[in-house]
């Protein structure tokens, strides 16, 4: 008989696992062979868990009479909520030294005097409480198929309140791997390497962090942040106090403050306190040398000495930089896939949503194109038309994959008026320029948005570009864009549906040449997504509340592949309807 099919093998194998972890000795092979035998076979997780419950005799410690006794072994899930719990402040060193109240009357040092036998390692306890969950779950699934289970309550909340979040990231990269959503929980005990970008993360206790590219990080249990190497923001409002970041020389205690925190490659330190106070140990010191940092003080440690450097509140980031912080297409049907439906911008600090009816258009008013002659995007099987109806397509539709591409440009950027207009097209400046169909002001933070078609082949952080005022005055000069704000690592880079490109059969001198040039269809044959990149008009010189009626934009010429602007706007004043 095959022993799959032999009930009595199969819960000798189980005994034999089961002893494997009670003595400490279970090793990977073990714990994959486990999890097959339990994954699909209710009944081998029935008697599991009922061997181990014979073993740690957990019924028995947790009833102190028989009728305690006879009503835990109804209901069952009263030692497993027990069990969450008591997993719960095992990940938490504040919480085994008394400060988890839950489980009251001495039950917390009941669990682990009684569990500890068969409880002896993390792998174990984890194994066990995940058993327990998914044993517990199909008994209440036969019971209810809506109502959450008591484990499943007491285990969500257990989650929730242990929880590291990605609250908010601004170009964020990590090493190896993609980067989280916003909203999504960080893994304990696992190291982090942030190589480009921010990330602002949210602890338990309410302490707030931003990571600042490089970075190497470990979040150890739900009160300590290790910095290994890089640098940190830290506020540390009420109710977080004690939260600790530890660097490779030092362990910094919050008492209530806001603080950075810069390491070095080789471990040596720097602290700068910009409110409250902050006690910093020397790891290789006991207790009584800690240093106490009070508001605008400012300290380095290096190799166990420790010197006064000057207080530079600027090494403290209270929020990530303005920026596109993400936007939304429509995917309702066919035909409006791909329409841009809104922008959400961060603004002076502060969030603001336009709906794509709220931005204010463009003109294109000149373009002159490099050597790539693809020079227009359309939906697949779209008529452009030529003239007026091929602009009206390109400009006023708020499609991300419709736009005038591949613009010439320059690798030095422009200190004068770009020739846009004249006689001799071969004298007009390469690039793009639009003109915005009503004034935009400049206001403090992001004054227009800019979306760009990007395939896997083309730069990750977005193709580079220089964007000049159409008219040069004292003060103004060209501004260039290395790294977009949503790039094609960005969780929140969107990809677009199939389009089509105009391939020209002569090189596009003019936008006469772009509204009434022959060419033929080419379909580009891979994925591309939409990134964008917002723009703040003081970039360019302009002055706050200056008016600016158009810009002109190049290509950087920096590699082979030319900048594809799909979608440009300017935004509106923050009071007209935004959110």
């Amino acid at each position: 008989m095959n022993q799959k099919n032999d009930p009595h093998a199969t819960r000798r194998q189980l005994e034999e696992l089961a002893s494997a972890i009670i003595d400490g000795t279970v090793d990977h092979e073990q714990i994959e062979e486990l999890d097959f035998l339990l994954r699909d076979a209710r009944e081998n997780r029935v008697f599991f868990l009922q061997y181990m419950d014979l073993q740690s005799g957990m019924v028995s410690v947790l009833s102190s009479d028989a009728d305690e006794k006879h009503a835990l072994t109804d209901s069952s899930f009263d030692w497993a909520s027990t069990l969450a719990e008591y997993a719960a402040s095992r990940r938490s060193p504040a919480a085994t030294q008394g400060k988890v109240s839950a489980l009251g009357n001495g039950a917390v040092s009941r669990v682990r005097s009684n569990v500890a036998p068969w409880i002896v390692s993390g792998v174990s306890l984890a194994a066990s409480l995940i058993f327990a969950i998914a044993f517990y779950t199909t008994q209440a699934v036969d019971q209810s198929q809506h109502q959450p289970t008591m484990v499943q309550q007491v285990v969500s909340q257990n989650a929730q309140r242990d929880v590291v979040r990605l609250v908010d990231l601004a170009g964020a990269e990590l090493f190896n791997e993609a980067v989280p959503a916003r909203g999504n929980s960080l893994e304990y005990q696992r190291e982090y390497a942030l190589v480009s970008g921010m990330m602002s993360l949210k602890f338990p206790c309410g302490a707030e962090v931003i990571l600042e590219a490089p970075s190497v990080i470990e979040i150890a249990d739900p009160m300590q942040l290790l910095v290994k190497a890089g640098k940190c923001s830290v506020h540390a409002p009420d109710g977080a106090e004690g939260f600790q970041v530890i660097t490779p020389q030092t362990e910094v205690t919050d008492l209530g403050t806001r603080f950075s925190v810069s390491v070095e490659e080789g471990g040596n330190t720097e602290v700068q306190v910009i409110e409250g106070a902050a006690e910093v140990r020397q790891l290789d010191q006991d207790e009584s040398e800690k240093v106490l940092l009070n508001e605008k003080q400012a300290t380095r440690f290096d190799g166990g000495e420790s010197s006064t450097v000057e207080f530079t509140p600027s090494m403290y980031r209270s929020q990530l930089p303005d920026r596109v912080i993400g936007f939304e297409v429509n995917n309702e049907s066919v035909a409006t896939a791909g329409r841009l439906e809104s922008v959400t911008i961060q603004s002076a600090g502060v969030p603001h949503t336009y709906t794509v009816d709220q931005l204010i258009g463009v003109e294109v008013i000149h373009f002159r194109a490099g050597s790539n002659s693809s020079n227009v995007s359309m939906p697949v099987g779209q008529n452009l038309g030529d003239g007026d109806s091929r602009r009206i397509v390109i400009e006023s539709d708020a499609y991300l994959h419709t736009g005038f591409l591949n613009p010439g440009g320059r690798i030095e950027p422009l200190s004068s008026d770009p020739i846009i207009s004249g006689d001799d097209d071969e004298g007009l400046t390469q690039g793009i320029a639009v003109r915005f169909r009503e004034p935009v002001v400049n206001r403090p933070g992001p004054d227009m948005v800019f979306f760009e078609l990007q395939s896997a082949m083309n730069p990750a952080a977005g193709d580079a570009f220089h964007v000049s005022p159409l008219k040069f005055e004292p003060g103004l000069r060209t501004h260039t864009v290395t790294r977009y704000d949503i790039t094609l690592n960005s969780p929140d880079a969107w990809q677009i549906p199939d389009f089509e490109l105009m391939q020209f059969t002569s090189r596009v001198k003019s936008v006469n040449d772009l509204l009434y040039g022959t060419f033929e269809v080419r379909n580009p044959g891979m994925a591309f997504w939409a990134i964008a990149v917002s723009i703040d008009f003081s970039d360019l010189g302009y002055a706050e509340d200056s008016v600016v009626e158009g810009v002109f934009f190049q290509d950087v010429l920096d590699d082979e592949h030319y900048v594809d602007p799909v979608f440009i706007a300017g935004l509106p004043p923050v009071s007209e309807g935004t959110k």
